[in-house]
């Protein structure tokens, strides 16, 4: 079982699903690959919006906690109507975006 489906699997079945991808990246086209690559459980099974794609700097770890932390603080206003709804992040990247994102989420 690869890491993906490991993380995929503990997601609840009701959870919005956020995907965080690099943006800009050393490589310009890494962002599309993985869109194209996890197609299939984010998209195709899981019925992710395309709109709830965020764009994080690969490079800059503030920047993507920023981003990151942004998005995690607007999503908790607009469902704050319905009594809040609590988030969670699972850094499943091998770069600089994880600390970025495991800032955001601490």
């Amino acid at each position: 079982m690869n890491q993906l489906q490991k993380v995929m699997e503990s997601i609840p079945s009701n959870a919005e699903i956020c995907p965080v991808l690099p943006q800009p990246s050393s490589d310009l086209r890494r962002a599309d690959r993985l869109l194209v690559e996890y197609k299939g459980p984010l998209f195709d099974v899981r019925q992710t919006p395309i709109s709830n794609v965020l764009y994080a700097h690969e490079g800059i770890p503030f920047e993507a906690y920023r981003q990151i932390l942004g998005a995690m603080n607007r999503y908790r206003e607009s469902m704050g109507i319905l009594g809040g709804m609590p988030c969670r992040g699972d850094a499943a990247w091998k770069q600089l975006i994880t600390l970025g994102a495991g800032l955001a989420c601490f």
